[in-house]
């Protein structure tokens, strides 16, 4: 169940650039500490005491040397935590680098190919496997060395009370049921301590998971639906004194951005590379929350929206195009159940209808990871289907000519044009002038403010 919220937590950090690294990793750690052994051990241990008071009971010098062994290996259970904390740590770092890294060069297979970086990519990748297991031996070495000592310890103690035992059957002062009694006794008392020690590793790695998750909860933002639902907006967009910095730095990527569009206006957004002019649109759309300002829709804030409401009054399309497994459908259809007449009619409107019925499987042709390879500018022309999906009143396009070829960009220009026909809002960042001969407004952004504005 914790899953979810933390699958959402960690999107959200992503979204702000947030180096977060808790994820679904210290979930899966914290559930094999509770569904394993090491819980029961902890749960286990409120019965030392008990254990350690009958064997007093027997005799309080078998009491004396349970306690005295019993705070022998609380010692060691010590040390053992002061010696490894550090260490479990730096490999669980040390992991999370190496699985970045895999990552990184399984997606950028084709770069490292074509321009001879396998080589040196692996050596790089080698040299963080190799400090991984350096750090994960060490760790291991100390564990273990802790472990056979207390295995040694616990022995010697066993040693120690049988034959103090036999020493109090032959004064008289114990019977040889009590001294069998007493061994069994102590064992039971020192269990779970001893256990503890080997148990050691899946505790830390379970509180560095929970250091990690309480973290990530306490950056992050919690999605609250408002418990209000407001109606389907008309597209009427005002952005005032919108500022943005992002987490953890000073320089401020936008300042002071205020501009108005009305339903069936388009807006074009223009400057050069580092001006702002993505930022600027992932604040339109929600996907980051001002430093200062407001982005407002029909007059309501944008963050004011459930995300999953507002995102069926908005269309966008983001520089980097991602298709997620499933149909050609399902990602139109953003994932949701498919609406066969809603589908198609974006993909009609995006003029991408004929190019899918042509593919082997059409629209249930399956994409993404392991789907079927399709060209970049056939994904470009699917995320505006995608983008287009409900007829939203609010549509953001960020370059959405890249990729395309002569045909795709009349086709863009043409759903350029619809969208006006239908009184859609549009906000478009493009350096194509022939796309922005449909701009009722254009936008041009130098280092973060309004250079100028002006129809």
């Amino acid at each position: 169940q914790l899953s979810v919220p933390v699958i959402e937590r960690v999107m959200d950090a992503r979204l702000a650039g947030s180096s977060l690294e808790a994820g679904l990793k210290d979930v899966g750690d914290l559930r094999a500490f509770i569904a394993g052994d090491g819980i029961l051990t902890f749960l286990d241990a409120p019965w030392t005491p008990v254990f350690l008071a009958f064997m007093w009971f027997l005799h309080p010098a078998l009491g004396m040397v349970g306690i005295a062994g019993a705070v022998l290996l609380f010692c060691a259970a010590l040390a053992n935590d002061f010696l490894t904390r550090r260490k479990g740590q730096d490999a669980a770092a040390a992991l999370r680098r190496s699985q970045a890294a895999v990552g990184q060069f399984v997606d950028g297979a084709e770069t490292l190919r074509s321009l001879g970086m396998t080589e040196p990519g692996l050596r790089r990748w080698e040299q963080t496997q190799q400090s991984l297991m350096d750090i994960q031996t060490r760790l291991l070495r100390r564990t273990t060395i802790i472990g056979s000592l207390s295995r040694s310890l616990r022995l010697a103690l066993q040693v120690a009370v049988l034959g103090l035992g036999a020493y109090l059957v032959l004064r008289r002062e114990l019977t040889p049921g009590s001294m069998i009694a007493a061994s069994i006794l102590l064992s039971r008392a020192l269990a779970p301590i001893e256990r503890s020690i080997g148990a050691w590793r899946s505790l830390v790695s379970a509180r560095t998971a929970r250091r990690n998750l309480m973290k990530l909860f306490a950056d992050t933002r919690s999605i609250q639906p408002t418990g209000v639902t407001l109606p389907r907006p008309q597209g009427r967009l005002k952005l005032e004194n919108l500022h943005y910095r992002a987490p953890g730095t000073s320089q401020a990527l936008l300042n002071a951005i205020g501009f108005d569009v009305e339903p069936g206006q388009t807006c074009g957004v223009i400057g050069p590379s580092g001006s702002g002019k993505t930022t600027l649109c992932r604040l339109i759309v929600g996907v980051l929350q001002p430093s200062l300002g407001h982005v407002r829709l029909d007059g309501a804030e944008i963050w004011n929206w459930p995300s999953d409401e507002l995102g069926q009054h908005v269309g966008y399309l983001p520089q980097q195009i991602e298709l997620f497994p499933g149909t050609i459908a399902e990602n139109i259809a953003r994932l949701r159940d498919v609406d066969s007449d809603a589908v198609i009619a974006a993909a009609q409107l995006a003029g991408i209808h004929e190019m899918i019925l042509r593919l082997p499987n059409g629209y249930r042709t399956e994409v993404g990871p392991h789907g079927a390879r399709i060209s970049r500018g056939q994904c470009q022309r699917i995320a505006l289907a995608r983008a287009l999906f409900g007829d939203p009143p609010l549509i953001v396009l960020d370059e959405p000519n890249t990729g395309l070829d002569g045909e795709g960009e009349v086709a863009l220009f043409n759903v350029l044009q619809q969208l006006k026909a239908r009184g859609r809002t549009v906000v478009v960042i493009s350096h194509q002038t022939n796309l922005l001969r449909t701009a009722d407004h254009i936008l041009f952004l130098r280092e973060g403010s309004v250079s100028m504005f002006g129809t």
